[in-house]
């Protein structure tokens, strides 16, 4: 009889760069995404998309794996930055406690890591996107001035001087 474990997807944005800690003779190595994931809804009425739940979850890795994913990183340094969109495997861990810096105790969702890696479509839709916006504001730049603007009413520019027109 084999057992099943429960795995959870998650799907978001890096809200950091990874936090690598390399293992020593007290601790394995470990490396934490914190993943953010925006839930959006279109309102009909306003006829806008919102923003709803934020949710952030870190996702950790620990020994082999960590360093495993710390080599893919150090090999591919483009890959797990900050605001690419990534989905998580894994299983939810208890939540990390800490003070906020009010003093008021806090605690945020975690996520101990089986796999992430980057959402490939979602970073290409991405890129796509920023390249068009980047070349759409290139056509629709305004010229600059050049001398045949800068001819005066009944003049036209003719070499390097505006000549009168005849």
């Amino acid at each position: 009889m084999t057992a099943s474990k429960p795995t959870n997807v998650l799907e978001g944005n890096l809200a950091s760069e990874p936090k690598y800690r390399q293992a020593n003779s007290e601790k394995q190595a470990r490396i934490v995404f914190r993943v953010v994931h925006n839930e959006r809804y279109f309102d009909r009425q306003s006829q806008q998309w919102l923003d709803g739940r934020k949710t952030t979850v870190d996702v950790s890795f620990y020994g082999p794996a960590a360093d495993g994913i710390a080599k893919k990183m150090n090999d591919h340094p483009d890959i797990f930055v900050k605001g690419a969109k990534v989905i998580a495997f894994g299983e939810v861990a208890e939540p990390g406690a800490y003070l906020s810096d009010d003093g008021q105790p806090r605690s945020r969702m975690a996520m101990l890591g089986r796999r992430i890696v980057p959402d490939q479509i979602a970073n290409a839709e991405r890129a796509l996107n920023a390249q068009r916006k980047d070349a759409m504001q290139w056509m629709t730049a305004a010229p600059a001035v050049t001398p045949v603007a800068q001819a005066a009413p009944g003049q036209t520019y003719v070499g390097d001087f505006a000549a009168p027109l005849m």
